[in-house]
This record gives structure tokens, C-alpha cells and sequence, in this order.
């Protein structure tokens, strides 16, 4: 009897193992089928109902190994390390791409079958060396849309080889991935980066794209490795019924941060106006001194960007700035400088224009970037210097080159914090009265999205100026002398405020902020107000 009870048991055992064995597969092929569209994942839909990724990380984790190198742990350890990416990126979501997030794939741990391991541990350690088939570059899905695409099915045990083998093929025939050039054909990083797993049995890497191309290379093709995109594989649409057409999700305001690039041909154009007021300012003591007048400026910031590269890594376009000025000694409506008349009392110009680019200069740090433009000056004489002119200060007549570092960081679900280092040259010309300086402005926002088109921030910015100091003395011949001194601190100012963006249309939105002046040396104690227009195409 305990022997027929023990053999009931074992059984039972066995047959309730491969039920959850099954369930897993079957509950990962349902995820993904909900999930995946197209080669992208609906992350929104995922981090809004999260119970079934809740439900898989479990499974992964008491997940019952065999000690057989066959496909039932194969096809385990493929979809655990692409359910992994996904989990990752709902914990840190919203993100633009899982580089953003510190040790993705090489030390964050995590339970899988009993063990603790990286997703790099569960490529390098467990799937290369074991099992030593390449087409698992085609399969393991990094989140990114540099890697082929993700599948909206699981990979099963009983299908495994089939389904690795129709995934290269795609890979192999599309594109996208192989590109094909004038002179040579495009490769992705990925045959770079485990060059040692395609270039078996003396086989070239020509060599195993062909064994699955239907348009074969020819022998002595040109091979050349594009940048690996590792822009976030989103999906752009969200699905509110099954039964409904897809209704547009994307927001231009969630997607292109300051610190994100455009992809190659699109378009980004902007009008930032800002308008400065002031009827007081402060001196070398920080003591608020009253104006007899109020003095009003506005900026006109146009510019124009063009994505050039695939791998959204280079922008180039150009700046044109717009400048008026108006002096009102009866501290009237700041307003009065749209006039845009000439008189003693005011004035506008097209002060300057020049080229820019922006580009991310680490590949693996998305969220990183930098800007530089060069202004040129255009009309004459914006500092009133000379004798004949009788018309207030519009804007320094120097040479500006102007370079601002960006870096922002999504954390939470709907929270982000952006931070800009700026370094702005300005170069003494002749037709300058102000020495060669360079202000240093610092500036920290935070950022809360009550929704994907929309955003409400808290901005504060901290700017000192450092100007190259020249001295004339005589010598004791009497000769008159000078004597260029170091960068030297000359003024600061610190200013502090709240904005709104707001996503009107999918290319276009609008953006309205506000700061006050509350603290400076040798400089204004006024207050802004901007209103920019942004469209992306």
C-alpha cells in the first residue's frame, strides 16, 4: 500500500510539475499576445494592469530546471529574459530607453528558477556557452529598437527550433537590419559584438547572413556596422477595445525631452518668446536700487533642427534671434514693446543668426546630450556705442558660442527631473563696449505629468558671469600699459519660477512659464514671462 501511495504521489508530482511548466509558456504566449504589436510593446497598458507581469515574474522565479540541455529550458530561459527587459522597464517607466536606467543588463538581479542572475549572467553564462546557437541574438529581446523585433507569441518547447529559425530569417531578409547600400550593406552591432558566435567552422559572417537570406550577398560584399539604436521599443498606439481603431497615444512632450534627438528626417522648429521687465535692479551689494522708468525687453528665440543620422545621435540646424527694447519713464504696460517702433525709447532688430547642432555623445546614455550654436551678430551697432546713435542697449554686438549640456531622468510614473549646465562665450568685437565673458548659468527642473500631454514644472536657475578684466596703468616711461587679469566674477543672478506644456495637436505644442528675479549682483530684479511654440514633424 505505501508503495502505491508513493507511486500515486510521484505521479501527482509529476503531473502538477508540468502543468505549471505549461501554464507558464501558455500564460507568457497570452502576455505577449496582448502586449506586442508589430515588434513594439504597449509599456502604458502593461504598467496600467500589471497583475499578469506580476503573475510571470513568479513563475519565473519557482520555474522547476531539469538537468537535460534541451529545449524546454532553452525556450525558458528566452522568454524569462524578455519578460525580465519588459518588468525592467515598467519599474523605471516612463524612460526613453532601458540604457537610462542604471546596471539593466548587467547587474540588476533576479529570481529565476531558484537562482539569482542578471540578464547578462542569463545570455553569457547560460545560453551562448550551452547551448551555442546564434540565433539567439535574434530572439533575445533588449528593449530597444536596434535588436529585431520582439515577438507576440512565447517561445515554446515543442516549437523552439522552428520559431528560432523563422525569427533569423526575418532578421536576415529585412531591410531595416541588413541594409543595403551603394557600396556595401549595413550590419547591425550585434555581428560585432559576438562576431566569435556567427564565424564557426570557418564560416564568415557573409557567410551565415546567406544561409538565411533569400537575395544572397555576393562573396566580397562590403560589410559596415550602423549604430545600434537603442531608442525604447514603445508602442505609440494604445488599444481601448479590441473592436475599436487605435487611438494615438504618443506625445511629443513625453517623447522629446531636451535631452532626446531626432531620428533622422524629422523635423523640429520653435519660437520661444521671452519678455523681461524690470523697475528696479541691484547693485554690487545685492541692495534693490528703484528705476525711474520701466524697462522692458523682449527675445525672440527661433530655431530649427534636422535629425541626420539614424541612430538619433546627430542634429544640426540654426538659431535666429529677434530682439526689441522699450524704456518707458511712466512705468506703464510692459506690453508696449510689441509695438516694435524705433524712437530714443525703443527698438528692434534681428540681432544675430548662426548654426547649431545637438548631438549625445555616449551611445549608451540616451538622456544625455549636448547643444552648441555659434551667434553671429547681423545688425549694427546693438550696444549703442556710437556717437550718431541715439537709441537704447538691444543686445551685446559680440560673437556668442553658446553650449548647453543636458541630462534628464524619468522616475515613479509620471515624475522627471532635467538638469542644464550651460558654458556662453561671449567674444569682445570692435563694435563692442562689453570685454570678453562668459556666463556659467546652472538651471534645475522638476517636472510632474499629469497626463502624457502634459506637463507642470518647477524651474530654478542660478547664473554667474566671469569677465576677462583689462587695466591700463603707465609704465615708468610713461607708457601707457595693459594688463589682461583672469576670468573674474562680476555678476550673478538667481532666478526662480513654474511652467505649463501642453500637447495641442500630435506636431504641435505650447509651452507658458513664469520666473522672478529674487536675488542678483550688478544686475535685474525683474520678473519674465514665456510662451513658446514647438511643432516636431
Amino acid at each position: 500500500m505505501k508503495i502505491l501511495s508513493g507511486l500515486i504521489l510521484f505521479a501527482l508530482g509529476i503531473a502538477l510539475n508540468g502543468f505549471g511548466q505549461s501554464a507558464f509558456f501558455s500564460d507568457a504566449d497570452n502576455f505577449l499576445k496582448k502586449y506586442v504589436l508589430s515588434g513594439t510593446v504597449n509599456y502604458e497598458a502593461i504598467k496600467d494592469n500589471p497583475a499578469e507581469l506580476k503573475s510571470l515574474e513568479k513563475q519565473i522565479a519557482e520555474f522547476p530546471l531539469t538537468d537535460e540541455v534541451g529545449d524546454r529550458n532553452k525556450s525558458f530561459y528566452i522568454n524569462a529574459y524578455n519578460i525580465l527587459v519588459i518588468k525592467q522597464v515598467i519599474d523605471n517607466y516612463p524612460i526613453n530607453s532601458p540604457m537610462d536606467v542604471g546596471g539593466f543588463f548587467e547587474s540588476n538581479k533576479f529570481d529565476i528558477a531558484g537562482d539569482r542572475k542578471t540578464l547578462n549572467q542569463i545570455e553569457n553564462e547560460i545560453l551562448r556557452p550551452v547551448y551555442k546557437d546564434a540565433r539567439f541574438h535574434f530572439v533575445l529581446v533588449c528593449g530597444a529598437l536596434g535588436c529585431p523585433p520582439i515577438t507576440n507569441f512565447a517561445y515554446m518547447p515543442d516549437k523552439l527550433d522552428s520559431q528560432m529559425e523563422r525569427q533569423t530569417k526575418q532578421a536576415m531578409n529585412n531591410d531595416e537590419f541588413i541594409r543595403p547600400g551603394e557600396s556595401s550593406f549595413g550590419i547591425s552591432e550585434i555581428f560585432k559584438w559576438y562576431t566569435v558566435d556567427f564565424e564557426t567552422n570557418g564560416q564568415s559572417l557573409i557567410d551565415y547572413i546567406n544561409a538565411y537570406r533569400e537575395n544572397t550577398l555576393p562573396a566580397g560584399t562590403k560589410l559596415e556596422f550602423y549604430t545600434y539604436d537603442w531608442t525604447l521599443n514603445e508602442l505609440k498606439v494604445k488599444i481601448v477595445d479590441e473592436s475599436a481603431a487605435p487611438e494615438t497615444e504618443v506625445s511629443n512632450i513625453f517623447a522629446f525631452t531636451p535631452s532626446k534627438l531626432l531620428k533622422m528626417g524629422q523635423v523640429e522648429a520653435q519660437l520661444f518668446n521671452n519678455l523681461y521687465t524690470q523697475t528696479a535692479y541691484r547693485n554690487g551689494d545685492r541692495e534693490k536700487i528703484d528705476l525711474d522708468t520701466r524697462d522692458t525687453y523682449y527675445g525672440g528665440l527661433f530655431y530649427m533642427l534636422y535629425g541626420v543620422t539614424n541612430s538619433s545621435r546627430v542634429n544640426v540646424g540654426f538659431d535666429l534671434n529677434v530682439k526689441a527694447v522699450y524704456i518707458d519713464t511712466t512705468k506703464g504696460n510692459p506690453l508696449k514693446v510689441f509695438k516694435f517702433k524705433t524712437t530714443p525709447y525703443s527698438r528692434t532688430a534681428v540681432s544675430s543668426i548662426g548654426p547649431k547642432i545637438k548631438f549625445q555623445p555616449f551611445r549608451n546614455i540616451s538622456n544625455f546630450s549636448i547643444q552648441s550654436a555659434f551667434w553671429i551678430p547681423i545688425s549694427k551697432d546693438l550696444e549703442s556705442i556710437e556717437e550718431d546713435n541715439d537709441y537704447p542697449w538691444l543686445d551685446y554686438h559680440m560673437y556668442t558660442w553658446w553650449n548647453q549640456f543636458f541630462f534628464d531622468k524619468t522616475f515613479g510614473s509620471n515624475w522627471q527631473i532635467f538638469t542644464e549646465a550651460d558654458l556662453l562665450f561671449r567674444f569682445k568685437t570692435k563694435n563692442s563696449g562689453t570685454d570678453t565673458h562668459v556666463d556659467i548659468p546652472l538651471s534645475f527642473f522638476l517636472s510632474w505629468f499629469p497626463t502624457t500631454k502634459a506637463t507642470i514644472y518647477y524651474q530654478i536657475q542660478y547664473a554667474p558671469r566671469l569677465q576677462l578684466q583689462k587695466t591700463e596703468t603707465y609704465n615708468g616711461e610713461g607708457q601707457l600699459e595693459s594688463t589682461v587679469n583672469p576670468f573674474e566674477l562680476t555678476s550673478d543672478y538667481t532666478h526662480t519660477g513654474i511652467g505649463a506644456k501642453y500637447q495641442i495637436t500630435k506636431n504641435l505644442n505650447i509651452e507658458a512659464s513664469t520666473t522672478y528675479f529674487f536675488t542678483s549682483m550688478n544686475g535685474g530684479a525683474g520678473s519674465t514671462y514665456n510662451l513658446g511654440i514647438r511643432i516636431i514633424l
